[in-house]
């Protein structure tokens, strides 16, 4: 019989180098129960909807915080990223989930089709996608050291009278919303906004606790672009009609064609080559439930009010929690965040990874293998989701990194020492940009990769075409029109004497951003320069924009200015502050406005928010500038019958169709080619044409040619009106066809 001798005391409680072997493949069981709920969730969701169609909505919300969340935040922890910051564990998982999507989405419709599978875009097939893949990051993640760090921080979790009215500034919105679509009244939505501008009031009076900061700025964002997005019964704007095509296109089919048809306008030719539209929309759609317009209007703003919180993190690294606070204010007080933005939902998304990689650059926290990784990611995601926006940034951060160098070889000159080469250090106590030229080369890269691969080339086109028309402009020696002029373009403005001043007070911002850029640059330390020398290539594209009209009129100078707030924003409230302290030197009796400095600056960024929002124009009687004030404002914005209308004359009328400036933007939402302008002149009316007429043309009895509007008489309509028949009517839309 062998015997089995006792382990000496000295061995007794210590793990011998097989136990240390065996123990790094203990599974994180609390994990993977809670990734399980999550799962079971989603799919009791789907069930639940199907047997009670009422509650579809809880299959939409939880199918979106699934796809948006658990995904990122499961790859978080694969790759062993831990954040201080709860704000900036969310905002990455939040990036990294959508890059998931993206590219899971990219590759069931590539590979699925080869296993038999013709509709790798459908329910079934994503469903169970999703499911292994979810189940595939969670035994990943339970198998790494360390808890699963998805805590909601304390500070959040105490109650304050303060949270309960940050809380109803988005129901009060929503409310406003709902009064102004049923029954034309401004009123809620009016105070909804007073509501943001006076927490503004009460954070420069230092009554809003700093951790509740991020949270602030999330539902002022998500507050003010709801209270654009919701308004009207379908969507409103421009290139969302063709986002919105685009995507219902790959629902229908269950399939993303990456190659265009002929007939395909340029335009929507791009929009086909971006993954923020055709696979992060379609996935949200089937899974969730939910139509494409709700996508759109809904979710796609959710995951932008996710941008403020990325700059106040951004800006905080580069200020404190005040400046970066209010800069973030600045940026979400403007038109184009609220106006413009949510028309185009490529951008949206397309500033998120813009954030996300800016947030890499002066990160300190990330191990130098993990940011790379980040990097790479994020960079490609920023590629797929929108070619301007990413035209724009690279353009910025390759003039930023050339004069960094500059930089650096001065300083060196000056110090009579070699200039230093610039690392991407990530054991640095600094909050220098890390800003290389290999990754820079990285993203060309991929973009000219993929813009030459996707869509037939069409992002690549549409940059030679813009880059052909610069050089047109410069060579040609267009600089007609004034700075104020081409600054006018940024606001809402109509011409008007109020409008006139905030053009004034926009150019006395942007001298505040040069003294803040050169404020930077007079600092000694290296995360200042290296920053400046970022801001100063952002200002650089900015003042090109801004001394060649023609050239801001193609680029649309609204969202290049916007763009450039993303780098910008923090030398402008330097600049203010700044200013502010000098004339406090210069004279006593403005001795208290450096005292009151942040004070003073809220109060600026309330004018803007008031001017933008249009609710400065309702106060003193102006002319609205807002359509979401102003029902009677003329606007692509539509009702139910109106979009019933161009349904009807898409799949009856004939050839040729005929509808005014805004109403023509409807019918890119339901087919490639939208109808043409009406002539202003009656002699060249087409024959055998169907004109097709929304509420707005009803009731006020005008067409918009040219952006000009036309009376019925003017433009002849009143004529045709006897000549003409009316083949289809409902309460707000019409068509009638005219032989000739």
């Amino acid at each position: 019989m062998t015997s089995y001798s006792r382990p000496p005391k000295a061995l007794e409680g210590k793990r011998t180098p097989d136990h240390k072997n065996l123990s790094r493949f203990k599974v994180n069981a609390k994990l993977l129960l809670m990734v399980a709920v999550a799962i079971l969730a989603l799919i009791g969701s789907m069930f639940l909807s199907s047997l009670i169609p009422g509650l579809f909505w809880v299959r939409t919300v939880t199918a979106t915080l699934f796809i948006l969340f658990v995904p990122g935040f499961l790859a978080l922890k694969v790759l062993g990223i831990r954040l201080k910051s709860f704000a900036e564990s969310t905002l990455m998982a939040l990036g990294l989930s959508i890059s998931i999507v993206m590219l899971l989405g990219v590759g069931a419709n590539i590979l699925l089709p080869y296993v038999g599978i013709r509709d790798p875009l459908s329910l079934v097939p994503m469903t169970t996608i999703f499911v292994v893949m979810t189940t595939f990051l969670a035994v990943a993640a339970s198998l790494k050291n360390g808890d699963v760090s998805f805590r909601l921080p304390l500070s959040l979790l105490r109650f304050r009278p303060y949270h309960l009215f940050l809380a109803l500034i988005p129901l009060v919105t929503l409310l406003g919303v709902v009064v102004q679509n049923s029954f034309s009244s401004n009123i809620v939505l009016a105070v909804s906004i007073l509501m943001i501008c006076s927490i503004v009031v009460l954070v420069a009076m230092g009554k809003v606790p700093r951790e509740a900061y991020p949270m602030t700025i999330f539902l002022m964002g998500i507050s003010l672009l709801l209270h654009t997005s919701l308004i009207s019964d379908f969507l409103w704007g421009w290139d969302i009609h063709l986002e919105y095509y685009a995507a219902t296109s790959v629902i229908d089919a269950s399939y993303w064609n990456p190659v265009p048809t002929d007939e395909m306008p340029q335009g929507l030719r791009n929009i086909f080559s971006m993954l923020s539209i055709v696979i992060l929309g379609p996935v949200v759609s089937i899974l969730g439930g939910a139509g494409m317009d709700v996508v759109l209007r809904v979710v796609y703003p959710f995951i932008f009010s996710f941008v403020p919180v990325g700059l106040y993190i951004l800006f905080k690294k580069q200020t404190n929690e005040e400046m970066a606070l209010l800069s973030s204010f600045f940026v979400i007080s403007m038109f184009t965040f609220f106006t413009e933005l949510p028309q185009i939902a490529r951008q949206e998304i397309a500033e998120l990874f813009v954030v996300l990689l800016l947030l890499l650059l002066v990160d300190n926290e990330i191990a130098i293998s993990q940011k790379k990784a980040l990097f790479v990611i994020f960079a490609f995601s920023l590629v797929v989701s929108h070619y301007g926006t990413y035209y724009f940034i690279i353009t910025i951060l390759l003039i930023g990194y050339v004069l960094g160098k500059l930089f650096d070889w001065w300083r060196a000159v000056r110090k009579h020492e070699a200039a230093p080469v610039p690392r991407l250090d990530e054991g640095s106590t600094s909050n220098a940009f890390n800003l290389t030229l290999v990754p820079l080369l990285l993203i060309i890269s991929l973009s000219v990769l993929w813009y030459a691969l996707a869509s037939g080339s069409s992002p690549l086109l549409t940059i030679i075409d813009v880059l052909d028309r610069m050089g047109d402009y410069i060579l040609g020696g267009i600089f007609a029109g004034s700075i104020i002029e081409t600054i006018g373009m940024i606001s809402a403005g109509s011409g008007t004497l109020l409008d006139m001043i905030w053009n004034v007070v926009q150019v006395a911002l942007i001298v505040a951003i040069i003294v803040g850029i050169y404020l930077l640059l007079k600092k000694r330390n290296a995360a200042s320069h290296a920053i400046a020398s970022i801001n100063l290539a952002a200002l650089g594209v900015l003042a090109v924009c801004l001394a060649v009209p023609p050239l801001a009129a193609a680029l649309n100078v609204s969202r290049i200015f916007h763009l450039a707030l993303l780098f910008l924003a923090p030398s402008l409230v330097l600049g203010v502050v700044a200013a502010l302290g000098m004339l406090s030197r210069i004279s006593r009796s403005m001795g208290s406005l450096s005292r009151h400095s942040l004070k003073i600056v809220s109060a600026i960024v309330i004018l803007s928010l008031a001017y933008n929002s249009g609710l400065m124009h309702v106060a003193i009687g102006a002319e609205s500038t807002s359509f979401a004030l102003d029902e009677d404002h003329d606007f692509p914005r539509f009702t139910t019958a109106e979009v019933m209308g161009v349904k009807w004359t898409v799949s009856n009328g004939p050839q040729w169709v005929m509808a005014d400036e805004y109403r023509r933007l409807l019918f890119f939402s339901f087919e490639t080619t939208a109808p043409m302008i009406p002539p202003p002149s009656r002699d060249l009316t087409y024959v055998n044409s169907l004109f097709y007429f929304g509420k707005y043309n009803l009731d006020n009895r005008e067409i918009l040619i040219k952006y000009d509007h036309v009376s019925w008489e003017d433009s002849g309509m009143l004529a045709m009106e006897h000549e003409s028949s009316k083949i289809y009517s409902n309460p707000f839309s019409e068509a009638w066809y005219f032989k000739g």
